[in-house]
């Protein structure tokens, strides 16, 4: 649900801007929260936006998963309802998480290119930062979740990586969807 999604990064703008009238204490929780929120919806939507992709190009699993065969986690299937899951569903349903590097994989694979290299030279002011900018966003959410870290980041710079990554889904369906077009017409 797009709409749902432009909400979602609405939502943690506005957050963002009553972090900075907090002692320092609520700040540093508040922006772990923005962190781990963001790569939450981040993950979430590039997950639809994979699926949409697979089932508007009519793609085959096999050009998308390096895998012979997936395995059905019963939880999965205790909840499935033929009549909401198509392809593209499915495969993204039982991927784990959409971390970098399952997206770069995907990506590559689909778009038979190294992607984020390709995604660069689509965006010139990225300069080659896309996968580490990326990279590095699911890494400082791993330490918050599992080492206790803190987000240190000013709100400013979080207020950056919304804008940033919120736009990310979009351009990878946008430029993928365009990349295999120009392909297959030549």
């Amino acid at each position: 649900d797009v709409e749902n999604y432009d909400d979602s990064k609405d939502d943690l703008l506005s957050f963002c801007s009553i972090i900075d009238d907090q002692d320092d204490i609520h700040q540093t929780l508040m922006k772990n929260y923005v962190m781990v929120r963001l790569v939450s919806i981040v993950e979430f939507n590039l997950k639809a936006f994979v699926s949409e992709l697979i089932d508007d190009l009519d793609l085959k699993p096999e050009k998308i998963l390096k895998e012979d065969s997936i395995s059905v986690n019963l939880d999965f299937l205790q909840n499935f309802q033929s009549e909401f899951y198509t392809k593209g569903r499915i495969i993204t349903a039982l991927l784990d998480k959409m971390n970098p590097g399952t997206i770069y994989s995907i990506m590559s694979r689909i778009n038979h290119l190294d992607y984020f290299r390709w995604y660069d030279s689509l965006m010139p002011s990225k300069q080659g930062k896309t996968w580490t900018d990326f990279n590095n966003l699911f890494a400082k959410r791993n330490d918050v979740i599992h080492n206790l870290d803190v987000v240190d980041d000013s709100v400013s710079d979080l207020i950056d990586k919304i804008k940033q990554f919120h736009n990310f889904p979009y351009l990878l369906f946008i430029f993928t969807k365009m990349n295999i077009i120009i392909n297959d017409k030549k």
